[in-house]
């Protein structure tokens, strides 16, 4: 039998950033990835961004340009932040919800 915990309403949360922070992830689609800051052990950091909307052969560029990097620096990186996109990730996370629940007819 499933159980369902009541939670607040997709559309009465405010602040997203404050969900998304409470989530780890262990793959993230660079659809939704608008910049990467990488802050190295020396105190430096370099802030790689991607323009909204992208064309797919971009994206690819991207994520391989960032491995490469990752790869290249990988013992000197302290930690990695990564902005997403939270707008967007709340839009699609909302849009696959309905649509599950209309295939369940809940």
């Amino acid at each position: 039998m499933m159980h369902f915990q009541k939670s607040t309403p997709l559309e009465e949360i405010d602040d997203w950033d404050k969900v998304f922070n409470e989530v780890t992830l262990n793959v993230l689609p660079v659809d939704y990835v608008q910049k990467v800051l990488i802050n190295f052990k020396d105190g430096k950091s370099w802030e790689i961004g991607i323009a909204p909307k992208s064309p797919r052969k971009k994206l690819n560029e991207f994520k391989d340009g960032l491995f490469e990097i990752l790869d290249a620096y990988e013992d000197h990186i302290d930690h990695i932040d990564v902005k997403i996109d939270t707008s967007r990730v709340r839009k699609d996370v909302e849009k696959s919800i309905k649509k599950m629940l209309r295939k369940i007819n809940l």
